[in-house]
């Protein structure tokens, strides 16, 4: 990773009808790192998941009914520590301040006061349950064989990250 200079981009589509708003960091992290179930973890409980109490998607979507789409997007590589977040909305392109302002918001809400536990344990309970279901899938267990196989890992290596996950605390 290396330092960027942060950037606002607006590109206008008038012939368009709806907005799409994306906030990125650069992240140095890999996947075999003690940080990076905690960041998962996090990322599921902003709206890397599907659930409507993920903080973004109670706010932006289900509040204030600005957006169908939001979502958190943690990827990082099993190979270096060149990862990326990501902050994703759809919107009409008149409530494009009010989506950021939502945006805004709730990350300093969270950086002033974190997650509670109740949040914790459900993210932890839906995150788990997430992945227990894309193994009992058939294609994605035959993925993530493949995978595995490529990254030279086990289901131990699976076992090992889903311990953390679940001894999280605040």
């Amino acid at each position: 990773n290396r330092e960027t200079a942060s950037a606002a981009l607006q590109i206008d589509t008038p012939e368009k009808e709806s907005a799409t708003f994306l906030a990125r960091i650069n992240v140095n992290l890999s996947d075999s790192d003690p940080d990076y179930p905690a960041m998962k973890l996090v990322d599921w409980m902003l709206a890397g998941g599907a659930d409507f109490a993920a903080r973004m998607v109670a706010r932006i979507r289900v509040k204030e009914g600005l957006s169908y789409t939001v979502r958190s997007s943690l990827d990082v590589n099993p190979f270096d520590r060149a990862g990326s977040w990501q902050l994703y909305a759809q919107f009409a392109p008149q409530n494009r301040a009010r989506v950021e302002a939502a945006f805004r918001d709730e990350l300093a809400m969270l950086a002033a006061s974190g997650f509670s536990r109740i949040e914790i344990a459900n993210a932890k309970s839906g995150y788990l349950q997430s992945r227990q279901l894309a193994r009992a899938n058939d294609a994605g267990l035959a993925q993530k064989l493949a995978q595995d196989l490529y990254l030279k890992r086990t289901f131990v290596w699976d076992t090992s990250l889903e311990k953390r996950i679940q001894a999280l605390t605040p």
